[in-house]
């Protein structure tokens, strides 16, 4: 414990924070905000829609492949900086001198921006699967905007009262989250295996399995297959939540990177167990996994799977929550928000930022009445998850190789540590742009299959750049890091 508040006092700041948060914990948060189940239930459609069988099979395992040096540097970066500022904290200390505020502020509406989004996201698509599955066992219930929308605001609703509570009870609700995804995650696999007799046919081949793809894109094929990776890459957008508790969490330099790799890799071999059996079992790639398992279950064996993704979504959501909370106190701590002084609060007797938590709830009862304008304008604002997680990734660990100034923690990847993360840069570099493509084009491309999630992220960024370029570069002086980074970071050579 001392060790944890001498290196948060050199990196600038105070413990304010209980650290109630273990390994353990730190794991379980990671793996439950990752979501096997309710993540592949709900972007499952992505991958079989853009590339068929083989987007399920060579795309979960490819895709995960891929993400590891992602996870791998990112959790090497946690190490040396762990504070709840996260990325944004470290592209800070990472930048040239001179360049610390800019990348800061940058950064930081990059992560504000996926992260405010991310348990709103989560919620809704929760609501709007209550809404669906009432208007099917209700057949003449219609489903009304408002209905959805008060059943996203009870939702996020118990996020925000759940989040306010003490570390010590986040963190076993983490590992209850987990021990409960793992179960959800053995049931599935069991359970999809046991009732495939009967399908017609029991099983799909090995060749179908593996070697057929199905283009449903306008794309070519290499293109429609690197688009059906993005299932797994919104799956794995949040990996870096344990780094947002890290000022929670006991030998954080040691506990932190460990939970973000181990959930990671953990996340890819629940996906598998989850993906291979449905992918056996699928008869043919119709993409929706409420539809596969009321077919392979019944009405009511469909319910009680529908039942249980929800319950892990809502944990999935809860880590959400808390990753976003702990985003706007850093921000609001170094004063990169307006009214910085009210989000930067810890209350007192759960020493939490329960502000910081409001302010979060705010966005995402704003953000759920766009409903009312159209489904498309709703669909835009929770589309930018993952662009905005993956440009937050690539800032920190385009400085850590360029400018020098990046210094190994206890956890690090020794001589393999410029490799991995130049192969996380490449991956970043190609997918980044992929993840602003619609799945059509010319004059198959409409309002309903456009992709808007270039034009709300690129929107809010370009008002943070404005903003800062006319006002906050005059004020905004970034992490209190800042000033030491001269000594903790000094340049190479």
């Amino acid at each position: 414990m001392e060790d944890d508040r001498k290196t948060l006092e050199r990196l600038g700041y105070r413990s304010d924070f209980k650290r109630s948060f273990s390994f353990y914990s730190q794991f379980s948060v990671g793996f439950t905000v990752l979501g096997v189940v309710p993540s592949i239930c709900i972007t499952m459609n992505l991958a079989v829609g853009s590339a068929g069988f083989a987007g399920l099979s060579w795309g979960w395992i490819v895709g995960s492949i891929l993400m590891l040096p992602v996870a791998l540097s990112v959790a090497e970066i946690s190490s040396s900086l762990p504070t709840a500022g996260s990325l944004y904290f470290c592209s800070a200390a990472l930048a040239p001198q001179g360049w610390s505020s800019t990348f800061a502020f940058l950064s930081g509406w990059s992560s504000l921006s996926g992260w405010s989004s991310a348990g709103p996201s989560v919620d809704y698509a929760m609501a709007s699967m209550i809404t669906t599955q009432a208007s099917v066992l209700v057949e003449s219930y219609n489903v009304q905007t408002w209905h959805t929308y008060l059943i996203y605001l009870a939702i996020l609703t118990s996020h925000f009262l759940v989040v306010c509570s003490p570390s010590k009870v986040l963190a076993r609700l983490s590992i209850a989250s987990m021990w409960f995804n793992c179960l959800c995650i053995l049931g599935i696999f069991v359970t999809v295996l046991v009732t495939a007799r009967n399908h017609q046919p029991h099983f799909q081949t090995n060749a179908n399995v593996w070697t057929t793809m199905q283009n449903g894109t306008d794309w070519p094929n290499g293109l429609a297959f690197l688009q059906s990776l993005l299932m797994v890459i919104y799956t794995f957008a949040g990996l870096e939540v344990p780094l947002h508790l890290s000022e929670e969490c006991e030998h954080a330099s040691i506990n932190v990177p460990r939970a973000i790799a181990w959930s990671t890799f953990a996340c890819g071999i629940g996906g598998l167990l989850v993906l291979l059996p449905i992918s056996y079992t699928l008869c043919a790639p119709e993409g929706f996994m409420s539809a596969y398992f009321t077919r392979a279950l019944g009405k009511e064996g469909g319910l009680v799977v529908f039942s249980l993704v929800l319950i892990c979504a809502w944990f999935v959501s809860m880590g959400c929550s808390i990753s976003a909370s702990r985003v706007v106190f850093a921000l609001g701590r170094d004063g990169a928000l307006p009214y910085s002084a009210f989000w930067k609060v810890i209350n007192a007797r759960t020493h939490t930022p329960c502000n910081a938590v409001f302010g979060t709830w705010i966005i995402g009862a704003l953000l759920g009445l766009l409903a009312f304008a159209s489904p498309y304008a709703i669909n835009a604002i929770f589309s930018i998850l993952a662009l905005a997680q993956m440009t937050s990734f690539s800032i920190p660990l385009t400085l850590k190789i360029f400018t020098g100034r990046f210094k190994q923690g206890p956890w690090n990847l020794g001589r393999w540590s410029t490799p991995m993360n130049v192969l996380a840069l490449i991956f970043l570099a190609v997918f980044i742009p992929i993840l602003c493509f619609p799945t059509v084009k010319g004059h198959d491309l409409t309002w309903q299959n456009m992709n808007f999630a270039v034009l709300v992220f690129g929107g809010v960024m370009l008002l943070a750049t404005l903003w800062y370029i006319v006002d906050a570069r005059k004020w905004f002086r970034g992490p209190q890091v800042a000033l030491l980074v001269s000594v903790l970071f000094p340049p190479r050579g």
